[in-house]
């Protein structure tokens, strides 16, 4: 890719906390890189820390402390309120 492009080197960067698929990205571009300052990240939150109501019905046998993936689904009133009661009855 670089040979294309008056051989700039790719800067990398990790996509852990931006994206799904965990890996190293390349990334090519005319920004500036002297004189700038990284962002302070805040650190990742553990699932109780960013979601302390769903402890209660965390299964007993999975000891994982962060998830990679959320996935999000646009639900209608009558589901979320089917999935309420089948939670509060189980």
């Amino acid at each position: 890719m670089s040979r294309f492009l008056y051989d700039i080197k790719p800067e990398f960067v990790d996509s852990e906390f931006i994206c799904v698929a965990v890996r190293k990205r390349g990334y090519i571009h005319n920004l500036p890189v002297q004189n700038r300052s990284l962002l302070d990240l805040l650190p990742p939150k553990i699932v109780f820390e960013a979601f302390p109501h769903v402890k209660k019905w965390w299964p007993s046998w999975d000891s994982r402390e962060k998830l990679n993936c959320l996935l999000t689904f646009m639900a209608s009133a009558m589901t979320l309120e089917h999935i309420g009661l089948a939670l509060a009855n189980s």
